[in-house]
């Protein structure tokens, strides 16, 4: 196989039924070992699967391979040899085929190519060297086999294999959840994942669905680490407040793992979530027989297609000049072609090419559909917030001038009762109103904390209602894909069939 479009289409196939499986299936369960797992067999098998050789075999009916042999040698050794006088014949000049011409590709999309590939690997090498710097120059202190490396304190706390970075603030005192965190990290080896993950996404740089895959494999670390932590009987409120104050620090290298704002809100919520131990081998031995099925099906697929494909495209290139003598009231070519046969052949050719042209439509559509779900998802977002922000303000306002009231009118008390007599009327009166001004108070207070509650929960619908939408689409888009395979696959079966009659 060395047409590297059809290359990149299979990956690409691979890449989007199985990123699929993991996005319907996998994302919301809590089995993060099986997941850590699945993406990255998923990844690695998809990139592999264009290269891995499966024997099939194959041969084609006699009748197809009695009609491909026909030309015997005897033949082409009659129409190439001179039977005239070399004086009476005239000279033809057969000069090869230039096939290179139709196979050059425009030369700017090797150069775009090469030019991503070396800065991603430069930024990589560079990287590694900030690392090795780091370590080698910084304060090291040795705990349970794990090096713990001192680097400028308002830096994100992270880690890359056996060595965990943490800031001067931490150093001395390693001891805490977050840094329970990074050790799990460690101890799970997190970085031979996120290291994999780089290299594919240098080779594969212009492909959306690597980076994609990134994500998916780095959030599911973060899960990891979390229920390891949480294991450790460490208190689950008290660990979530540790995350949200470490979030906010300085973003480090690419490839360690470290704390991600963008994250926090899917790790709080899987945090709460409950494990339902019944089903929680259901769903990833389902998608692990999808993945499967998915292989073994392209594989056989490609190779009988392939087989029979080669049977009837069998070309023939002169390499070197020929040249024949003859008379040209002598020669005579005769070509034997079935036209039927080659009627069906182009039929047989249109519907792979249609085939293969449903199939990036399809993928394009997908892909719209995510983007056009994902502006759509940070449109309403911003626009909460600004309605969240604009509510604060208006009740910190509110707030304030009903505070800044109560303070002019105790002291207008206090100096009135410096001029007058303290009495039991007048005390009275005082805790009154402070009892009056301390329920105004906390009523504004709960107002403020259900009309907070009351955004939060449209927010939640909403988002709700845009991943339903964003799955509907995806299903109707995948129901429209199968059927349009199906279709096509039936065409070819009955080409197919029909081919067979008419060799019969």
């Amino acid at each position: 196989m060395n047409n590297p479009e059809l290359i990149l289409l299979k990956i690409t196939i691979c890449l989007i039924l199985l990123f699929g499986i993991y996005y319907f299936l996998l994302r919301k369960e809590t089995t993060f070992r099986f997941i850590r797992f699945f993406l990255l067999f998923s990844i690695l098998a998809s990139v592999a699967f264009p290269f891995i050789p499966l024997q099939i075999s194959w041969s084609p009916p006699p009748l197809l391979s009695e009609q491909l042999s026909r030309i015997e040698p005897d033949a082409v050794k009659k129409f190439i040899t001179p039977e005239k006088d070399i004086n009476n014949s005239s000279e033809i000049n057969i000069e090869p085929i230039n096939t290179d011409a139709d196979t050059k590709k425009t030369p700017w999309l090797l150069y775009a190519y090469i030019l991503g590939f070396t800065l991603l690997t430069t930024r990589f090498l560079i990287n590694i060297s900030k690392l090795s710097t780091r370590i080698q120059k910084n304060k090291k202190l040795n705990n349970n086999g794990i090096t713990c490396i001192n680097i400028k304190s308002g830096r994100n706390i992270h880690s890359f294999f056996r060595f965990i970075f943490l800031p001067d603030e931490h150093f001395d005192n390693p001891k805490n959840s977050i840094i329970e965190h990074e050790k799990i990290h460690v101890n799970q080896l997190h970085s031979i994942d996120i290291l994999i993950i780089e290299l594919i996404q240098i080779i594969f740089w212009f492909h959306p669905l690597i980076y994609l895959y990134r994500n998916a494999i780095i959030l599911n670390h973060e899960f990891l680490a979390d229920e390891g932590v949480l294991k450790a009987q460490v208190g689950k409120i008290e660990y979530q407040q540790s995350l949200l104050d470490y979030c906010i620090a300085k973003n480090e290298l690419q490839f360690t793992s470290g704390f991600n704002f963008t994250h926090i809100k899917k790790r709080i919520a899987m945090m709460t979530k409950t494990r339902k131990k019944q089903n929680s081998i259901i769903k990833p031995l389902v998608s692990l027989s999808f993945a499967i099925l998915l292989f073994v099906g392209l594989s056989l697929k490609e190779k009988a297609s392939n087989a029979m494909y080669a049977e009837f495209n069998t070309p023939v290139f002169i390499e070197e000049p020929v040249t024949i003598d003859y008379e040209p009231s002598e020669l005579i070519v005769q070509e034997k072609q079935d036209p039927v046969l080659q009627d069906k052949k182009a039929e047989f050719k249109k519907l792979m090419v249609k085939r293969d042209s449903v199939l990036k439509t399809a993928q394009l559509k997908m892909q719209k559909a995510q983007k056009l779900a994902q502006l759509k998802q940070t449109e309403i977002m911003v626009k909460l917030e600004k309605q969240l922000q604009k509510e604060q303000f208006k009740a910190q306002k509110m707030l304030s001038k009903k505070q800044k009231e109560a303070q002019i009118k105790l002291k207008e008390l206090q100096l009135k009762m410096k001029d007058q007599k303290i009495n039991e009327e007048m005390e009275f009166k005082m805790q009154q109103m402070e009892r009056d001004l301390n329920v105004e108070l906390e009523g504004m207070e709960n107002e403020l904390s259900m009309h907070l509650e009351m955004m939060e929960d449209s927010l939640s619908d909403v988002l709700q209602d845009i991943e339903i939408d964003v799955s509907v689409n995806m299903e109707k888009i995948e129901i429209e894909l199968e059927r349009e395979i199906e279709n096509l696959n039936e065409a070819i079966e009955e080409m197919e069939m029909e081919l067979e009659e008419e060799r019969k």
